[in-house]
Parts: structure tokens; sequence; C-alpha cells
């Protein structure tokens, strides 16, 4: 039968019935998990159950004790193998699970010592662009904004969980047919969602971290380039849909204009993102070090007022980064050029 609760004068409408077949008993283990209860999407809640081994590992490294590891200051150290123990033992159980799901095995040393390694860049990320003896207004905008406080998880969280993940998406991406979907095939971002919302704070900011999630993943911002290859990634960045919806743009009279201060978060969480990878190069020498601090400070000086110029019209700022982005034998957008003789 179907189970109803009711208010006194209350009602309850159903709509849109159809059959399922139950083949394997997995609906049948459906309703007895919800025990009447409701769902926003039975078919998601459905294929949550099935994934059941996969995110129960995945819930371990999306905790407040595990996503705080990446939270530092100018006078912290590498990871200690305690602090590492529990998110190591639940990216072994993620990667032998995936494998086991896949039919190819995956790598789980390699993804744990990754997963490590990106997570100490983080945590040492303030003393590092301390370290770097970049100009002033450069080092005050990296560490400016960071919380050192009970704000320091729900800063983190997102890169956080992008470095542990990352290791895992490269060798997902290794294995036919690769695609860029894994994190909505294995319901991982869907998942974080709600368990960043679950960790504190409004819903807002948590499905905004996700799509942060998406694009620190999606992007590839971690590697010292050139203004030309900046630009380039900015390009892409643009038309990306997770990055539209984060900075939330908006049509007025047929043109689309981005948030100003949505737009200035996200250039800070990826330049830090960015600084915190590439700072850990040990290969790097000191000047280099000072030199991306500085360059990387620019870029997103010259972004912001780009994009101020233009009324933060998106179109605009597209053309822009299209310019910046094209080869240096190119005439740029506000460039003459010049006759050879």
């Amino acid at each position: 039968g179907m189970f109803v609760r009711l208010h006194a004068y209350g009602y309850h409408v159903f709509l849109d019935f159809r059959e399922v077949v139950d083949r394997d008993g997995s609906w049948s283990g459906l309703a007895h998990r919800l025990r009447g209860d409701g769902v926003y999407d039975i078919e998601l809640e459905h294929k949550r159950l099935a994934l059941e081994p996969i995110l129960a590992p995945y819930r371990e490294l999306v905790s407040a004790e595990t996503l705080s590891l990446a939270a530092g200051d100018l006078a912290s150290k590498g990871l200690s193998d305690a602090e590492w123990a529990t998110p190591e033992g639940a990216l072994r159980r993620l990667a032998g699970q995936l494998g086991a799901r896949l039919g190819t095995p995956l790598d789980a040393d390699a993804v744990q010592q990754t997963a490590r390694s990106r997570m100490e860049a983080l945590r040492l990320a303030q003393k590092r662009v301390k370290a770097a003896k970049a100009d002033a207004d450069a080092e005050t905008y990296f560490l400016g904004p960071i919380p050192n406080d009970e704000a320091a998880l729900g800063f983190w969280r997102a890169p956080a969980l992008a470095a542990l993940l990352r290791p895992l998406g490269d060798a997902l991406s290794q294995i036919p047919p690769s695609h860029a979907a894994w994190l909505d095939e294995w319901l991982f971002a869907n998942e974080a969602g709600h368990l960043f919302v679950s960790l504190g704070g409004d819903d807002w900011n948590a499905w905004q971290d996700v799509r942060l999630l998406r694009l620190i993943l999606g992007l590839s911002v971690e590697q010292p380039r050139d203004s030309f290859a900046r630009a380039q990634t900015l390009v892409k960045l643009l038309k990306d849909q997770a990055a539209r919806e984060y900075l939330m743009v908006n049509r007025h009279e047929g043109v689309d204009y981005l948030n100003r201060e949505q737009l200035e978060s996200l250039m800070y969480r990826l330049s830090l993102t960015e600084a915190a990878q590439v700072l850990a190069d040990k290969s790097l020498k000191p000047a280099a070090r000072r030199d991306f601090v500085n360059e990387r400070h620019a870029w997103v000086g010259r972004v912001l007022a780009s994009a101020e110029g233009r009324s933060y019209r998106l179109a605009d700022l597209e053309a822009w980064a299209a310019q910046e982005a094209a080869p240096a034998t190119l005439p740029r957008q506000g460039a003459k050029s010049k006759s050879r003789k």
C-alpha cells in the first residue's frame, strides 16, 4: 500500500504515476530505506543507493576533520602520518571501490600520495606566499582574506576537496571512455553540496563552493604560465556554465552582465589555489617564486580593471580575453598595428 502522513485538513496529491520493474530488488531496498518518507528525486535516490559502497568512503573525505587539514597559518608544517591516517584510509577504500566498479584497478598508493602532497600545498600556502617576498600589495592580496578562525573550514572546503579528488580524476581519465562528467557520474558533486550544507553555513554558499570545486578540477590553473595562457584559461572560464552560475550572470535588456563581487571572489579563489600548488614546486627558485606571486596579482588586477571598464558586460569581457589570448603576432584590442618598411 501507499503511506501518507497528513495533518488536520491536509491533503496530498499524487501525479505522474509510472510502473517500475524491480529486477534486482533495488527498488524494494529503497522503499525499505525510505520507510514511507518522500524524496525530491526518486531516480537520484535510487542511484545513490546503488553507489553506496563508493559514497560511504567519499563521505569520510568530506568531513570537517579531513577538510580542515588544509587550513594552515604562517607557522604551519606538513601533514603528520597521524593526521593523514583517516583521509588516506578513505582514499584507499574509495579508489578500491571505484576500481572494482570499473573493472580496472586504480593505483591507490599514487592516489593518496598525490592527494597528500596537494593538501600539504594548501596548508603551507600562507607560509610560502610570505616566504616569496613579493611586493607588499601582492602579498596582502593573497594573505589578507584568509581566515584563521571558525570560518576557515568554509573557506578551505572546496580547494581541499579538489586536492583530494584531483588524483582520482586523473586516474579515472585514463580509463576509457574518459570524460569530464565523473563528478556527476559518481554523484560526487551532488553529495558534496549536501555535505557542505551539513558542515555549517547557508545553502547558497555551499552550492557556490560546489561550482568552485568543478572549476578547480575542470580548469588547468596550476602551472606557472605566461599571460597568454592565463588569458586562454579566462576565455574557457567565461564560457563555462558553472562559472557563469558562480558569477551570477544575469540578462538585462538583451545584455548579459556578471556580478562584480563574484568575479573578484572567483579570481581570488582560483589564484590562491594556483599559488598553493605552484609554490609547492621545490625546484622553483626564489626569484621565480617572487615573480609568480607578483605576476599573478598583476594579472588579476588587469582582469578586474577590464571588467569594470566594460561595465561588467560578459560579451565585452570575453572579447577582451580572446584578444589577450591571441598570438603575440596579432594586434591586440586597443593596440595600433605598425606597418613594416
